[in-house]
């Protein structure tokens, strides 16, 4: 009997630690400068349009 409700204890521990709230996290930008057709933009003008973006950074390295 015992051993029967160490075995529900630990069920049911493990399935409230599985429905703990997620925190959203956003990942912010660092602070850059892109040259485009029209001239320089820097990455807060980038972000204050409210569009997304994608950007893809290609490493020469």
């Amino acid at each position: 009997m015992v051993k029967l409700l160490l075995i529900i204890l630990f069920i049911f521990n493990g399935c409230s630690q599985a429905s703990l709230p997620q925190i959203d996290t956003k990942e912010t930008l660092p602070e850059i400068s892109l040259i485009t057709e029209t001239g320089e933009i820097s990455s807060k003008e980038f972000l204050d349009d409210n569009r997304p973006e994608f950007l893809l950074f290609i490493s020469p390295f």
